[in-house]
């Protein structure tokens, strides 16, 4: 949680005024003060809008199917290099 503060307080104030930014720092304050484990995986999802808002992160592929999906992924039990 700390990280994402210090990202966010660092950010240009064009970036820091958007109100995607601003959710973000305020789910992660709460996530901060209660620990709880749905406050910190929605001060996650915020994370990962507000980065996708502005091109940042995009999410991956797998985590995609993951996300639309009940399924878990099945392992091969073999080492890919």
């Amino acid at each position: 949680m700390q990280d994402a503060a210090i990202l966010i307080r660092n950010l240009e104030p064009f970036r820091r005024a958007r109100p995607v930014w601003d959710r973000a720092a305020e789910v992660i304050l709460i996530a901060a003060e209660t620990g709880k484990r749905a406050d910190v995986a929605e001060a996650t999802r915020q994370m990962l809008v507000a980065l996708g808002h502005e091109n940042w992160w995009k999410e991956p592929s797998a985590l995609k199917t993951l996300s639309t999906t009940s399924e878990k992924p099945q392992r091969s039990g073999k080492c890919h290099d």
